[in-house]
């Protein structure tokens, strides 16, 4: 079974908004499939990023979407989880 979340500002460097929101999504991504973050697809090219953020941040609402395999969760919180969508015990 393989799921991550990352509270907010957990891992991110210094960034705000939706520029860090989408940065976490990409680090805990690219950690959960051991690859480099620069080896993935964009995220703004699937998503629109200060959309997302201001959707969890404004309408307290939780955000999933499909990126790379992973069944992104963005959690009213500012959370970010990721999980397998090949892993059936996760739902």
């Amino acid at each position: 079974m393989s799921r991550r979340v990352t509270e907010p500002g957990g891992t991110s460097s210094g960034t705000s908004g939706a520029d860090d929101i989408g940065v976490r999504i990409v680090r805990e991504v690219a950690a959960e499939l051991d690859r480099s973050p620069m080896e993935l697809e964009p995220l703004a090219g699937l998503v629109d990023i200060d959309a997302l953020s201001s959707l969890t941040t404004t309408q307290s609402v939780n955000v999933s979407f499909e990126y790379e395999g992973l069944r992104v969760t963005v959690h009213r919180d500012g959370s970010v989880g990721v999980e397998r969508l090949d892993d059936r015990s996760m739902r």
